[in-house]
């Protein structure tokens, strides 16, 4: 039994490894580790995000992790809700270099156009 166990932890360490860290008031970070390639990556938010926007910024980075900068990274979100409008940045925070933004008339919209620009970076 104590080899099994030994075995279990084995193997989920050498594969990459979803981690998300949060509390009761809302999602504060997503990160991956590879322990193959030595890539971490780690996302900060700026500030928590709730039930579905977490969700959603949640699939959206899972979907775009091997895009993603080695290394820490930071989410911000701005709402503009009165004028129907949403920006959010994905930046390094340090050097403020700005790695993708997204706008759009939902939360959602916002986060899709956000995956595009990295992905077409």
């Amino acid at each position: 039994m104590k080899k099994l166990a030994i075995l279990i932890v084995l193997l989920l360490t050498l594969v990459a490894s979803p981690v998300l860290a949060g509390t009761g008031d809302g999602l504060l970070e997503v990160g991956w580790e590879d322990h193959t390639s030595g890539e971490v990556v780690v996302v900060h938010f700026y500030n928590p995000l709730y039930g579905e926007e977490a969700d959603t910024v949640r699939d959206a980075l899972w979907e775009t992790q091997e895009l993603l900068p080695n290394g820490d990274s930071h989410f911000a979100v701005v709402r503009f809700p009165e004028v129907g409008r949403y920006h959010v940045r994905l930046s390094d925070g340090a050097e403020h270099v700005v790695y993708a933004v997204g706008t759009g008339s939902t939360f959602e919209a916002a986060v899709a156009d956000l995956v595009r620009d990295l992905q077409s970076r």
